[in-house]
């Protein structure tokens, strides 16, 4: 599980991968691989440490786990070797420009996510539309 300051960074900043999971329902093995960031402190918060369900509070931002991020494009309705198959290309093309030996794997599936369903790009510093 990344919980580096650049993958924080740009989960905060994936407003739309946000809004995914706060207004989705969840079953319960999603809540228990879920962790959050706190916004008052940043700290790490696993979601059974939470006294109620946290999708219900925007103070705190979503860390999807790689499995979690594929799983957003299985709900879409895809099929998981379509899936694959589109993140090798995209690998492929993207591996010259930001993708580079230092991104985790959710930092990877997270901008293939932002670019296939929202058309948007990691200028370094925000989601860009494409």
């Amino acid at each position: 599980m990344d919980n580096t300051p650049e993958y924080i960074e740009i989960c905060r900043k994936a407003v739309e991968i946000q809004e995914w999971w706060y207004n989705n329902t969840h079953t319960i093995s999603e809540f228990a691989r879920s962790y959050f960031i706190s916004s008052e402190d940043n700290s790490l918060i696993h979601y059974y440490d939470f006294g109620d369900y946290p999708q219900h509070s925007k103070d705190y931002t979503w860390l999807p786990c790689q499995d979690q991020l594929q799983g957003i494009m299985l709900k879409s309705g895809n099929v998981i070797f379509d899936i694959i198959c589109r993140f090798t290309d995209w690998f492929r093309h993207e591996s010259d420009d930001s993708i580079n030996d230092s991104l985790s794997g959710e930092q990877i599936w997270l901008t293939f996510v932002m670019n296939e369903k929202f058309n948007k790009k990691w200028d370094g510093k925000d989601w860009i539309k494409i």
